[in-house]
């Protein structure tokens, strides 16, 4: 399988995880050496990180019904590493009656290939969007 439809492929996982409110489905992606660093919370590896994002995914979906819209900029391919980064768009509803609330999210995720061919979550990293600063003239 040619390796950028491979990330494609992990990353639309990715996202059908959170879509479906199965945790266990994004366990699954995860790099034995994931390293987990969200905006405003401490980061956290390896196993300590995957009951982390466990904890974390199952409170968002006991309050909320998630959608997840990543808009990926680029992937890039290095040997055995990739990464990807972009938004990530969160919808987070409470019940069928309630205005959703959207959070809008920068990120990188950095991918490696395991011995198996298969491509990991090695690290994820976010935090909040900004407005795009533009340089002004001195």
């Amino acid at each position: 399988m040619d390796d950028f439809y491979a990330i494609n492929f992990v990353k639309t996982e990715f996202r059908e995880a959170f879509n479906s409110g199965d945790a266990e489905r994004l366990i699954t992606l995860l790099d034995p050496e994931f390293v987990y660093m969200p905006d405003g919370v401490g980061q956290t590896m390896g196993e300590a990180a995957v009951e982390t994002i466990r904890k974390q995914f199952r409170d968002l979906a006991r309050v909320y019904h998630v959608q997840l819209l990543p808009i990926v900029i680029e992937i890039r391919l290095q040997d055995s590493i990739a990464y990807d980064y972009g938004w990530h768009i969160w919808k987070k509803t409470r019940g069928a009656d309630t205005k959703p609330i959207i959070v809008r999210e920068r990120y990188v995720d950095i991918w490696r290939k395991n011995e198996d061919g298969q491509w990991k979550l090695w690290m994820y990293m976010n935090n909040a969007e900004v407005p795009m600063q533009t340089p002004t003239a001195a």
